[in-house]
């Protein structure tokens, strides 16, 4: 079954498949186009809320801006405004000890502790030897408070970052 077609619908064929082709190409990057766009508008509205916020307290705050701070506090409430469970923002500093933390190493005073049903800092080891023991601190006791500070008041990271600073760092 050897048929011929002639060349002049060849290529009239051959023209509709390619114009074919680019309607559809064109309609698929439009549509990611679109969705792209929509996501810059709402991040734009997003960025302008937010100098708009600053450029107000600038204007009107009458105390010491540290920018420091303020820069971790916007990407941490930029990371809990996901509501995802799983995420979290750790600063240069606590990500680094968090690697430390997962190759084995452990820093500061020689007791691991886990956040109590209450907030406080539960001691769940105390290594023999640590400035921890030698303190007297004990499996089960609950820490509430850090350099006269209570826990709940300057909240469970800021407690753990303030035993951090008060120790010096060794491997246990």
């Amino acid at each position: 079954m050897n048929k011929k077609i002639p060349l002049g619908m060849a290529v009239a064929m051959s023209a509709i498949v390619a114009a074919f082709a680019v309607v559809i190409t064109y309609t698929a990057a439009i549509r990611v186009f679109d969705s792209r766009m929509s996501s810059v508008t709402e991040r734009q509205n997003m960025y302008q809320i937010l100098s708009e916020i600053d450029m107000t307290v600038r204007q009107n705050y009458y105390g010491e801006i540290s920018e420091n701070y303020l820069q971790k506090n916007i990407s941490q409430g930029y990371v809990l405004g996901l509501d995802d469970r799983y995420s979290g923002y750790l600063s240069a500093d606590e990500y680094q000890l968090a690697v430390n933390e997962g190759l084995g190493y452990s820093f500061g005073l020689g007791m691991d502790v886990d956040r109590s049903a209450e907030g406080y800092i539960l001691v769940n080891v105390v290594y023999k030897g640590s400035p921890a023991d030698k303190a007297g601190i004990k499996a089960g006791d609950m820490i509430v408070g850090v350099e006269g500070k209570d826990v709940l008041t300057v909240g469970y990271d800021k407690a753990m970052s303030l035993i951090g600073e008060a120790s010096p760092s060794c491997a246990v």
